[in-house]
């Protein structure tokens, strides 16, 4: 029962979306180099942006102990930017079999009667080695009705022949055909305190997705409030933060994200029901590792796939945060907005005791 709980909430993540038959693992299958790294790159800053968004809502209580205990949901949601739709780079790039003779077949300067043995070493040394080529078209958030293009220049040899320019199309587009306005991110978070001005905060969630293998999620926090230590009263609390977290979907693909900053909050109203504007100005980072082997299909030429392994850091550096929460009774409401780079906004839903 947990389990599904879990997984009815994960749905909305963007890895469920990914195990359709349009995959990111076959996307990618048909990307190399600095192409894969671009092709996900939104994806890779708006979801680092979600992650490290909806930790904290209030400043801990200044006392040496108070038994305050949070459980509840937080969402979190990174809006793209304008731009994120398409990429241009030039990267490396590998051809398969079929594009390989292709280029053969069109070029000027390959005879026409090769003997068989001739021209498949022509086609095994074409797709055995990485090309610097131009590569543009949609990201992963990009149209899906467009495909990538990879510009074959002039001036590419092999062996003694000179090789003709030749557009090359993927069939490799956008996965969410623009309808992706906003990264999404749901995690269950539980804080305890304070001890010391100090609160900790953790996430967690594993379970598995089918095609895609184990998904593990966890995060852990934490929230001071110097003021514990100072003896005359402040009107406004204040505290140091850190926040970090890590992120596996089986051997294909891990995150981490890290936080910290400071953070200052003022409750205003009776204990029973009030509510507590907050702020915070943090300073970010996050990081996407993706593996996955490049499988250069052909039939009669056999090839070893090729391990492709990289990783690409999320473009949010520090961000600042505002919101406000309402407390009634053991309920908790709050909901905030994060202006960087790449905007972002949570809101979160818990108990309180």
């Amino acid at each position: 029962m947990q389990n599904k709980f879990f997984i009815t909430m994960f749905m909305i993540v963007i890895f469920i979306t990914l195990s359709a038959d349009n995959s990111l693992d076959q996307s990618l299958d048909d990307l190399s180099g600095a192409a894969a790294e671009s092709y996900v790159g939104p994806i890779v800053s708006a979801f680092g942006a979600s992650l490290n968004s909806g930790w904290f809502h209030k400043v801990p209580k200044s006392k040496f102990f108070n038994l305050d205990i949070e459980l509840g949901v937080v969402y979190m949601g990174a809006f793209f930017n304008s731009g994120d739709e398409t990429f241009n780079v030039n990267g490396k790039f590998r051809l398969n079999e079929n594009q390989a003779k292709d280029i053969l077949d069109d070029s000027d300067d390959v005879p026409d009667n090769l003997p068989d043995d001739q021209y498949n070493n022509l086609v095994e040394e074409l797709i055995s080695q990485d090309f610097d080529l131009n590569i543009h078209g949609p990201t992963i958030i990009g149209p899906e009705d467009e495909n990538i293009i990879v510009e074959f220049p002039d001036g590419q040899t092999v062996s003694t022949y000179d090789l003709d320019a030749r557009s090359i199309e993927l069939p490799v587009g956008g996965l969410f055909n623009n309808k992706l306005s906003h990264m999404p991110m749901i995690a269950p978070q539980l804080g305890v305190g304070t001890i010391y001005g100090t609160k900790l905060y953790a996430r967690y969630m594993a379970f598995n997705l089918t095609n895609l293998g184990d998904f593990t999620y966890f995060g852990f926090g934490i929230q001071h409030n110097p003021k514990v230590y100072i003896p005359f009263p402040i009107p406004l609390d204040f505290s140091a933060s850190f926040y970090k977290q890590s992120l596996k979907l089986g051997e294909y693909v891990s995150a981490s994200a890290t936080i910290y900053g400071i953070n200052a909050s003022k409750t205003i109203g009776p204990g029973f029901f009030n509510f507590t504007p907050y702020a915070g100005l943090m300073f970010e980072c996050s990081q996407m590792e993706f593996k996955y082997e490049y499988e250069v299909s052909g039939q009669e030429i056999d090839i070893e796939p090729v391990s492709v392994e990289f990783s690409a850091e999320g473009e949010n550096k520090a961000k600042l945060t505002l919101g406000t929460a309402l407390n009634w009774g053991i309920y908790n409401l709050n909901a905030d907005y994060n202006i960087a780079k790449y905007n972002s906004f949570s809101m979160g839903f818990g108990l309180e005791f």
